[in-house]
């Protein structure tokens, strides 16, 4: 009997020892999970967020071997149809990666040069709205420095025959150059569309046949679109109409139905597809042979900085890879449309990545917080320099130029205030902490997946905070704008309360001066009505924008006018009284005001 315990025993404590052993020697993600414990850590996460869910798909790889595959909830909740490997998603502006990929393609062939002007291979006057002599190279465009403003028109349709070809939609929604190239990071969907559109000229193949003769054919993506409307692949265009898309948040959950919408700018965000071929896409970054080039040079290449944090060696760009700052300093990129989310994300190091796909818009729990699980929390630093920074910031991925100038200063996600907390070390963003973590580096923690790194530098003596994809400057005269904007609102109710007090009273012109005043007052109604018209309209076209700024030019001169009248009439009077001289200059002032206000916010520049 005691030689049976023995027995046992022994085997018991080398059956643990050999798993120890085992443990031991098996891979760790840079979080510090076991590859065999990757599975249950996304599944507990994925369980902790799951009232935030509709639908979610999952897979870790690491070189060209799937570690996990996960899916999760509903590609249709209202039906109860759940998502499986057959669920479509649509990439967003993970669509991106296949532009950058065709260019590096076309560099490996010696048919692109990424540090020539690219004029060079676009048609004769293709871009007619740039503002410095310096060119424009491919580095710029992979890079997010070719320094164009946000586009105005509206990049989408709904109806597939408002599909324009690339040409004739990179030429209806070109933006204005608003920086000098390499100035400030601006991330741009056109500059990625006329990146594929340089694709086109090149390679004399339309952008949808290259990709998938250069990319998807060789990769065995036969599940993936990349065309406007889908029409490149018949199976995944009815595999769409099938999926529901989803807005859930905290307290308020909204179906959108199929939600689906037609990019005019496709190549920056239209691809479409499985799970299973988005992973094998990523892996293609990953494996030991990249299948994307015929030289490993190239890819090499691909993975060297374009551009840094300000003067530091912390890179934020790599051939349009764009860097993620963990344990370890991830690549990828991640897209957003109106129906889906999604995430590629990569150690070039190690090999280890992961994509996810999501139909919900604007998703950031399982986009942002899964790839954290596996690559860790930002490195922290020495602390020595505890600068104040609080202020309100103007994003570089706005609009410097032209009707939407007003956006700077009340658009969502285009200004950003922080504000001080008792510790000298955080600061607030709209109710998000942002912490300092080391000299000049700041993490925004919004406590639901998302984790942006910011980069403290300055530019001409003005303080910039620089992010992955935009640049942040601080506007020292923000407060002073705002309340610009709240006095033509006032001005406008009062001037209409004005009115409609004399129409009440049947008040009479008596002389010049009160129909001067009057004209004034219908100025700055007019002012304000338009103002609310521009912050109501959803979508913005060419028409609307030229009818709008001729409109704000005529109350602007109109406004000069009489101001000049209202001052003459009031100097040429003999018998004027001291109250009607202070009422006179009030709204002398108030038109002076009103034409200032559209010649400063350019509510008159409809052609930038």
């Amino acid at each position: 009997m005691k030689k049976t315990v023995t027995i046992f025993l022994f085997s018991v404590l080398m059956s643990v020892m050999l798993s120890v052993s085992a443990k031991a020697e098996e891979l760790m993600t840079p979080s510090g999970i076991y590859y065999s414990d990757i599975q249950a850590e996304i599944e507990e996460y994925v369980k902790e967020c799951e009232e935030g869910l509709a639908s979610v798909e999952v897979a870790v790889f690491d070189g060209n071997k799937t570690i996990y595959n996960g899916y999760f909830g509903y590609a249709d909740m209202e039906n109860s149809i759940v998502a499986d490997k057959e669920t479509v998603y649509e990439w967003g502006s993970c669509s991106k990666l296949l532009v950058w990929v065709s260019v590096m393609q076309l560099y490996e062939r010696g048919l692109i040069d990424l540090e020539t002007d690219i004029r060079t291979y676009l048609p004769d006057g293709f871009l007619t709205k740039l503002r410095y002599e310096e060119p424009i190279t491919m580095l710029n465009l992979m890079s997010h420095t070719a320094g164009w403003q946000e586009t105005v028109y509206h990049l989408e349709v709904t109806e597939p025959k408002d599909i324009d070809s690339l040409e004739v939609a990179l030429k209806n929604t070109e933006p204005i150059q608003a920086y000098e190239p390499g100035e400030h990071t601006a991330y741009s969907n056109w500059g990625t569309a006329l990146a594929a559109f340089i694709v086109q000229q090149v390679s004399g193949m339309d952008y949808v046949d290259y990709v998938h003769e250069n990319i998807f054919n060789p990769l065995g993506m036969e599940h993936t679109s990349v065309g406007v409307d889908f029409s490149d692949n018949a199976w995944v265009k009815e595999k769409r109409a099938e999926l529901k898309s989803y807005m859930i948040m905290e307290d308020m959950s909204e179906s959108y139905g199929s939600n689906i919408s037609y990019i005019l700018l496709y190549p920056a965000g239209s691809a479409t597809g499985t799970l299973a071929d988005f992973e094998t896409f990523a892996k293609a970054f990953t494996c030991d042979s990249c299948p994307f080039f015929e030289k490993s040079e190239t890819r090499d290449r691909m993975f060297l900085a374009t551009t840094y944090y300000g003067e530091s060696d912390i890179v934020k760009n790599c051939h349009g890879l764009w860097t993620y700052e963990y344990a370890v300093q991830a690549m990828g990129h991640g897209g957003n449309t109106n129906a889906c989310s999604s995430m590629l994300q990569f150690d070039p190091a190690s090999g280890l990545g992961v994509v996810v796909m999501t139909n919900e818009c604007a998703e950031t729990a399982f986009n942002n917080g899964i790839p954290s699980i596996l690559f860790g929390d930002c490195k922290e630093g020495e602390i020595t320099d505890a600068s104040e920074i609080s202020g309100v910031y103007i994003s570089s991925r706005g609009y410097p130029f032209g009707v939407l100038n007003l956006f700077n200063y009340i658009g969502s996600g285009v200004f950003m205030p922080v504000m001080k907390t008792d510790d000298e070390n955080t600061f607030n963003i709209v109710g998000i902490e942002m912490r300092r973590i080391a000299d000049n580096q700041w993490i925004q923690d919004n406590g639901n997946g998302t984790k942006i790194f910011f980069y403290e530098t300055y530019r001409d003596g003005k303080r910039v905070f620089e992010t992955m994809s935009t640049d942040y400057t601080i506007d020292p005269f923000y407060w002073c704008k705002i309340a610009s904007i709240i006095v033509v609102i006032l001005l406008a109710l009062a001037s209409g309360i004005i009115m409609i007090i004399k129409a009440v009273r049947r008040r009479k012109f008596e002389n010049r001066i009160d129909k001067s005043i009057f004209l004034a007052q219908i100025m700055q109604i007019m002012l304000g009505i338009t103002l609310f018209v521009l912050l109501s309209v959803t979508s913005i076209t060419r028409t609307f924008v030229i009818i709008f700024c001729l409109f704000e030019a005529m109350i602007a001169f109109a406004s000069l006018i009489n101001a000049t009248s209202l001052i003459y009439a009031t100097i040429k009077s003999s018998d004027i009284k001291k109250y009607m001289v202070v009422r006179n200059i009030f709204w002398t002032l108030c038109s002076i005001f009103t034409c200032g206000f559209i010649l400063y916010f350019q509510l008159y520049r409809f052609w930038s």
